[in-house]
């Protein structure tokens, strides 16, 4: 008799490839054939990615490269919360962030850039007693504070500034600032410094106290730029004084840098505000 017919080769579950008999999901954390939870590995943060890894033969180069990568975090505009604060972090335990001037600069101003305004008065407290904090590193925890509108804060801290400078403390505070303003162009970190302050006030919606602080940088000795007065249009626009802020557009057109869409939009929207549509 012939030989019984063989079997058909199994079919594969609707919706799978051939030979697949489970679902292509990502694993959920258990080993294969385990019954122990293992936790997903986790994105890691750019700087981790960037940086080169330490050994033992070249840890001083490792660190110096790591430092690198750790402070481009901090100047980096698009980074996280958690990757600022993480950075550092390291900096302050591979590295001497600490007795760094220029490192703690950076990372008040990376600091600043999160908001995280009580994180970057920690560090300048530090150097303060440290004897480190100069009108730059100032100007940077002013300007944390302009972004979390401490408008308290800021204008002590401009106080301060302030006496620094008469005192002599510091050669010069015309360089940019970590957290400068002006898109790169020369601007005297006094009158940054005030534009900050006027800033944090306009954030906190006292627009009256940042139009006192600019009526007081004259008094200071020093001339306003263009980028004062759009600060100083901008308190107009907020405070509804549109007939101050067409003065203000007036008087910006003797600054060396003429009046930008800036300018002229703040007075724009400071007479729509008070609904002088005819000026």
């Amino acid at each position: 008799l012939p030989p019984p017919p063989l079997p058909p080769p199994p079919r594969a579950p609707l919706g799978f490839p051939f030979g697949q008999t489970s679902s292509p999901m990502p694993s959920s954390g258990f080993a294969s054939g385990s019954t122990a939870w293992r936790a997903p590995e986790r994105s890691r943060t750019r700087w981790q990615r960037e940086s080169p890894p330490s050994s033992q033969s070249s840890l001083a180069g490792g660190v110096a490269g790591r430092r690198r990568a750790w402070l481009q975090t901090l100047k980096d505009e698009e980074a996280l919360p958690e990757e600022v604060l993480m950075a550092i972090g390291d900096l302050k335990q591979h590295s001497k962030l600490m007795e760094n001037v220029q490192d703690l600069t950076v990372a008040i101003g990376g600091l600043g850039r999160q908001r995280l305004w009580k994180k970057a008065l920690e560090l300048l407290g530090h150097a303060r007693r440290a004897g480190l904090a100069d009108p730059i590193m100032q100007t940077a925890a002013l300007t944390a504070c302009e972004r979390g509108s401490q408008w308290e804060i800021a204008i002590a801290l401009l106080a301060d500034i302030l006496q620094l400078e008469a005192a002599g403390s510091s050669s010069s505070l015309s360089r940019q600032s970590a957290s400068g303003r002006g898109g790169g162009s020369e601007v005297g970190g006094e009158v940054r410094a005030f534009a900050a302050a006027m800033g944090a006030c306009i954030g906190a919606h006292r627009w009256t106290r940042a139009l006192d602080l600019f009526s007081g940088i004259r008094d200071a000795g020093l001339f306003p730029d263009i980028v004062i007065y759009n600060v100083a249009i901008h308190a107009c626009e907020t405070g509804h004084r549109w007939e101050q802020a067409l003065c203000l557009l007036l008087e910006s057109e003797g600054c060396p840098t003429p009046p930008t869409v800036v300018t002229y939009g703040g007075a724009i929207s400071a007479c729509r505000s008070a609904l002088r549509w005819d000026w």
